[in-house]
């Protein structure tokens, strides 16, 4: 559901990093609740995959179809989302991968 809403807004293959994902007002008059369950859906969907090396991924990924649902919950989410995503140490994963080509 989520990509053919946003293929709408500019995206084909990148829809989670278009920019009417992003743009509250792209969603119209009184939509918040709509834009917080996408962006929140958006960014579990794209930025925590199986290569990911935030700790959290598991339970975000679980937490993900509650945050379509529920406005409140999704809202509640971000912040935690943005943190863990900023969190997460590149350095930490280029040193795993180095290690796993040994």
């Amino acid at each position: 559901k989520l990509k053919a809403r946003s293929a709408g807004l500019g995206g084909a293959n990148l829809w989670c990093f278009s920019d009417g994902l992003w743009n509250v007002v792209e969603y119209g008059e009184g939509s918040r609740e709509l834009w917080i369950k996408n962006i929140v859906c958006a960014i579990i969907s794209c930025c925590l995959g199986k290569d990911s090396k935030v700790r959290n991924k598991g339970f975000f990924r679980i937490c993900q179809g509650m945050c379509a649902k529920e406005a409140c919950f999704a809202a509640e989410m971000f912040p935690y989302l943005i943190f863990s995503l900023l969190d997460a140490d590149p350095r930490e994963a280029s040193k795993e991968k180095s290690a796993s080509a040994r």
